[in-house]
């Protein structure tokens, strides 16, 4: 994604926290997503999500590490350490990916859990903090992106969303949910498309899927969708 266009207030400390982690795509736009490419935004006095869409055009690309002759480091790593697998639900294998220099959060580093619509299974990455939501799928190839893979983004609290596609060079699938993980609306975004495309109502989870997705697995408004493992939004 990318930012997360959600409108809403945001708090002194959310920006500052922002800038520090140099996220710069997260300014709400007028009515994105994950993602950096995509941004989702709160479009109610919620906060702001990951991929807000706005004109942020800070580069979150990883400053080169000296001390590896010049090669490209997250910036997030303990130098002279390797990046941390983030946790992953038991019965998961983790599936490797290469480092993406212009990502500040790699998708290994990220938390897994499976997620269902009906029968169909999905390996979801989290995004569950407002930096991690700002950039959402931003920089992503579609390579690097299997059938069954998905992203989730959970906000604080239920707002009015929407997502952009602000530096996101993928096709992505979206599904809002209300707080009872009931589908409220799914569409499908353009890579590199600064358009908001909103939730229809109060959301609180967003979940982004490869191109034709849903409509291949028949995902339709009213539907349930399942976390296996408790996905709840984490103050930074």
């Amino acid at each position: 994604m990318c930012i997360p266009m959600r409108f809403g207030v945001i708090s002194m400390t959310s920006m500052i926290a922002f800038v520090i982690l140099g996220c710069g795509n997260s300014a709400p736009a007028p009515v994105s997503a994950t993602t950096p490419t995509k941004a989702p935004v709160q479009s109610s006095g919620a906060g702001n999500s990951s991929q807000t869409s706005g004109s942020n055009s800070t580069d979150n690309s990883p400053t080169p590490d000296n001390s590896q002759g010049g090669v490209p480091r997250n910036p997030r790593d303990i130098p002279g350490e390797p990046s941390k697998d983030g946790p992953i639900e038991a019965g998961l294998k983790r599936r490797p990916r290469e480092y993406n220099a212009s990502r500040l959060y790699q998708l290994q580093e990220l938390e897994v859990v499976n997620l269902s619509i009906g029968e169909k299974k999905f390996y979801a990455y989290v995004m569950d903090t407002d930096s991690k939501m700002m950039e959402g799928m931003m920089h992503i190839e579609d390579k690097a992106v299997d059938a069954d893979e998905a992203m989730i983004f959970a906000y604080p609290k239920p707002a009015a969303l929407s997502f952009w596609m602000k530096n996101t060079r993928m096709d992505l699938d979206i599904a809002f949910l209300n707080e009872k993980r009931v589908i409220l609306n799914t569409a499908t975004m353009k890579a590199f498309d600064e358009t908001g495309c909103p939730s229809n109502g109060i959301a609180q989870f967003a979940v982004e899927f490869r191109p034709g997705t849903l409509k291949k697995i028949g995902a339709k408004p009213g539907m349930k969708v399942i976390f296996s493992s408790k996905v709840k939004y984490k103050e930074e």
